[in-house]
């Protein structure tokens, strides 16, 4: 997690490691730039983020859930596991062993 208040001197840092995180209010963004960077050079770097207010660290039965995926080698963008439609906000996003869901 990382910390968004203006006023905090570790803004922009790592604050926190969670094994399972839930974020409400979400939404999906990508750095192109650095997407095109990752492609040409083949190399791995930060280039998506899911933004929204941390709502808790419990581990959750994501059964009502979609699987969402992101690749930049494969997709680029955030999408839905089932549909394969890009994903641009979501009510609530769930973290849990490198995966995420959201509804």
């Amino acid at each position: 997690m990382l910390s968004r208040d203006k006023q905090n001197p570790m803004k922009g840092k790592v604050i926190a490691y969670s094994e399972f995180v839930l974020i409400e209010d979400a939404t999906f963004h990508i750095n192109s730039k650095k997407l095109e960077q990752i492609r040409e050079m083949n190399s791995k770097t930060v280039y998506a983020v899911v933004r929204g207010i941390y709502a808790g660290s419990e581990q959750l039965v994501s059964a009502d859930f979609h699987k969402g995926y992101c690749n930049p080698y494969k997709t680029g963008t955030f999408i839905d596991w089932a549909s394969k439609e890009q994903i641009t906000k979501a009510k609530h996003v769930y973290f849990y062993d490198k995966f995420f869901s959201y509804k």
